[in-house]
């Protein structure tokens, strides 16, 4: 009988994103598929991908050899002043390496003599030098869950100061060009954020796709219970009578939802609901899985057209190239092997 068209756009989801190069990649072909999937406008697929911050993209910001060697100290700066920012009760805690002082927003918690709060937290900007910091941390006032030994304080801040004399010392960098940079960070922290979920997500895909494809026993597979689990929680798709007088299914996801970048939490619905859609669609029909192949050339995986075929598609050539390849090996063991009429005494070199 074969597998139908939907059930193919379901597979060819999951492949495309398992075999995915990079992460940019897996994202990017990742919006043109789920729009083939469950029928989205071509709008969805521009958008999508303007809304998608590739690694590319983010390298080409940085200009030049120092403004990367700038940026990986402002990354090193960042950790350090987190771990400082800890036993304070404040946030954005940040190291000014011109001025050579701190700048933190402190939490003021309004609250009665006896320990009742009143009214609504509030934060207070605040500079600071490198001494009175130093006390701040080193007082009974800071977080005892998080407090600092002196030793600790001192190595800390000294990294802090030797970072700001190798950023001070880039030459082609200046103080403006630097904040600049400097304010790159939090669209780096949310990238790396996505693109992290996203090899995870290619990580266990290729475990599952591994194991339906050998096979082994799936229900050992770790990551198929949190899949149906998240798959359980999608709202069922609703039924519609078309103008053509059929009953239809509208898509389980809208566009909207996929395209909305508001906090962390919607960037993981964005992957986690369709991927796993895609995979228990996929998996109910037990026919299916004979059209999943992983190709014995390249071992990227496939949908095949076929239940017999054993390689890639066009334009790859991977059947050819195996088979040439298995060729030439034979060829040199029987050129090697004494007894054979082919044997040849240089290819024993």
């Amino acid at each position: 009988m074969g597998i139908s068209h939907q059930q193919r756009l379901y597979g060819q989801l999951l492949v495309d994103f398992a075999n995915a190069v990079s992460t940019d990649e897996a994202g990017l072909k990742y919006f043109e598929n789920i729009r083939k999937v469950f029928g989205f406008t071509d709008y969805f697929v521009v958008q999508a991908k303007d809304n998608f911050q590739t690694l590319k993209a983010f390298n080409a910001l940085l200009k030049s050899k120092s403004e990367k060697c700038c940026f990986d100290f402002i990354l090193k700066k960042a950790d350090i002043e987190r771990e400082i920012e800890s036993p304070i009760s404040g946030d954005s805690l940040e190291y000014d390496v011109y001025s050579k002082s701190f700048h933190f927003r402190e939490l003021e918690v309004p609250s009665t003599e006896d320990g009742i709060c009143i009214g609504y937290d509030k934060y207070t900007n605040k500079k600071l030098s490198v001494k009175k910091l130093r006390e701040i941390i080193l007082s009974d006032h800071a977080n005892p869950i998080f407090k600092l030994r002196q030793e600790d304080v001192s190595k800390l801040i000294l990294a802090l100061e030797t970072l700001a004399v190798q950023i001070r010392a880039l030459k082609d960098i200046s103080a403006e060009r630097y904040k600049e940079i400097s304010g790159l960070l939090p669209r780096y922290r949310n990238m790396m954020f996505e693109h992290g979920f996203i090899k995870k997500w290619q990580a266990d895909l290729k475990s599952l796709l591994d194991q339906i494809v050998y096979p082994d026993p799936i229900i050992m597979n770790p990551y198929l219970d949190n899949i149906i689990c998240m798959y359980n929680k999608i709202p069922k798709a609703e039924v519609f009578l078309s103008s053509d007088g059929t009953l239809k299914e509208e898509a389980p996801f809208k566009e909207d939802l996929l395209l909305n970048r508001e906090n962390s939490f919607d960037t993981l619905l964005i992957y986690d609901g369709p991927i796993s859609y895609c995979v228990i669609e996929f998996l109910k029909d037990n026919g299916n899985v004979e059209y999943l192949k992983k190709c014995r050339f390249c071992n990227h995986f496939f949908i095949a057209e076929d239940s017999r075929r054993e390689f890639c598609y066009e334009p790859k050539e991977c059947k050819k190239l195996f088979y040439n390849k298995d060729r030439v090996r034979r060829m040199r063991e029987e050129y090697r092997n004494p007894d054979s009429k082919k044997f040849k005494s240089d290819y024993l070199r």
